[in-house]
């Protein structure tokens, strides 16, 4: 029988293999019976103290196998998870309760007062108590028979490329393809051992939960990336496959050079960001096979594979999905051309239904049965799909997705500062750094000072721009939106920000 919620997936693995390995932290194997005490322990408190299917909690945790226990807790109460992004302060932590509206908030010891300073309303648990609850017996929970593959599993707040970040609605159907799929890209078959270090915020760290429960997988579970701990971690934990993003690949070839570079199990990787020369040299010096992927949360995280190590390409598209270039007018470009990545599914559930309280952004993202990604690619004559850059509004940074929108609210607010924006510039590693364009207030003068010193107080330390440029205004549209086209990547001539 197929699951078809991660509820039901985790019952069932517990009953047919309940001394597999999950997870090894810190060189310790946890199986899928201790994972699921635990769970079951929490979720028959959190059902106690009234939680019901459907009702949202925000979880504010570090990657530990507790925060992996409560993930599924949450699963088995059929509620929705809320991750929130340990690094965000007051003001974006209070949008994504507005739009959630959680009924209460859990959070490692370290970030309590983080979400109190946030003013959150709702319970609060602390999550030490949880943990300390004694593990749940098979049968001790009540059945969650209204909880069905199209209800919500989690909602996962994108980067807000084009204003306030969105929820997007992620079921369990689409967690669960999203396991599949990186199931598929990573040739996942049960004994494999994954390097996890990718952030359960991300649909990329909580894809792989339902990926080691389908395929029998162990999760080598570290805190978070680290180059010049990777090859050891992998060494020690006989790690045989792994995820990468961005520039994850660019830092490892970065690191000096080592005898052992080949000395290791990893066999592939798959992930997104590959440029054709890092891909190559990658693969030459480490003899790890590399595929590449593309998706986005929106669409259960993959929606091409690249099975045919094609170097430089995303691939073609991902079973269930079909792919349409678009130029600006609407129609489909020609193989060799760049057009905007628009897509359908089947099932069509393997799209979101939408971003949570939010029509008119699912009304752009969603239209005529396809969904818009907003990103361009172009395809070569055998089918396969070359990306070439990201249409929206958005900023990749030390790993993460930055949302201009977020960092021009926290400018705009200074006394100093009439306008601003932000932009991507050319940074290291194949990523990006922030250029902040700033309009003075009227008889105002800036000091880069004490503007970074404002936005160190309120934004996350990925958020923070490396260069300030001042500026007498900028290039607007007829309805009064900046230019951002317009705006020079130029940096040489800009005031570098240190802190």
């Amino acid at each position: 029988m197929i699951a078809t919620t991660h509820a039901a997936l985790l019952e069932q693995v517990a009953a047919e293999d309940p001394d597999h390995v999950l997870l090894e932290w810190q060189g310790q194997p946890i199986t899928v019976a201790a994972i699921v005490g635990r769970a079951r322990a929490i979720a028959t408190r959190l059902i106690d103290d009234g939680v019901r299917p459907g009702d949202a909690i925000a979880l504010m945790l570090d990657n530990h196998p507790d925060h992996v226990a409560l993930i599924f807790a949450l699963a088995l109460a059929g509620a929705v998870w809320v991750p929130l992004n340990a690094k965000l302060k007051g003001p974006a932590l209070r949008h994504i309760a507005d739009v959630t509206k959680p009924v209460g908030t859990i959070a490692d010891a370290a970030y309590e007062e983080t979400i109190t300073a946030a003013g959150i309303a709702g319970k609060s648990w602390k999550a030490a108590d949880l943990f300390a609850l004694t593990p749940g017996n098979p049968g001790s929970l009540p059945g969650r028979n209204d909880i069905g593959p199209e209800s919500t599993r989690t909602i996962l707040f994108t980067s807000g490329t084009t204003g306030a970040p969105k929820g997007v609605i992620v079921t369990e159907r689409m967690l669960l393809a999203a396991a599949g799929f990186a199931a598929m890209a990573s040739g996942a078959e049960a004994g494999d051992r994954f390097h996890f270090w990718e952030p359960l915020i991300h649909v990329g760290g909580a894809q792989m939960l339902g990926l080691a429960l389908m395929r029998r997988a162990t999760l080598v579970m570290v805190p978070r990336f680290s180059a010049s701990r990777f090859w050891d971690e992998v060494r020690a934990g006989r790690v045989t496959k792994a995820h990468y993003l961005g520039g994850v690949l660019d830092i490892l070839l970065k690191q000096p050079e080592d005898s052992r570079d080949r000395d290791h199990a990893l066999a592939l990787a798959f992930g997104a960001g590959a440029r054709p020369e890092v891909w190559r040299a990658f693969e030459s010096r480490f003899g790890v096979r590399l595929v590449e992927v593309y998706g986005m949360t929106e669409a259960s995280s993959f929606s091409t594979l690249n099975l045919d190590h094609v170097v430089g390409s995303i691939g073609k598209p991902a079973p269930g999905f079909t792919i349409r270039l678009l130029d600006a007018d609407g129609n489909d470009v020609p193989d060799g051309e760049r057009g905007e990545i628009v897509l359908r599914t089947d099932p069509a559930e393997l799209m979101t239904p939408g971003y949570l309280g939010n029509p008119e952004a699912t009304a752009e993202l969603l239209r005529g049965g396809w969904l818009h990604t907003g990103d361009i690619a172009r395809r070569d004559a055998d089918g396969n799909y070359v990306f070439s850059g990201r249409a929206k509004d958005m900023i990749r940074h030390k790993g993460e997705n930055v949302s201009a929108w977020e960092v021009e609210r926290v400018l705009n607010d200074h006394p100093s500062v009439a306008e601003s924006a932000v932009i991507g510039v050319p940074g290291e590693l194949g990523e990006e750094d922030i250029l902040a364009c700033l309009k003075p207030a009227d008889d105002a003068e800036i000091d880069p000072a004490a503007i970074r010193a404002w936005c160190a107080d309120r934004l996350a330390g990925f958020q923070l721009p490396r260069y300030l440029r001042i500026v007498a205004g900028f290039d607007k549209t007829p309805s009064e939106r900046i230019r951002k086209q317009t705006i020079t990547r130029d940096v040489s001539g800009d005031i570098e920000l240190r802190g």
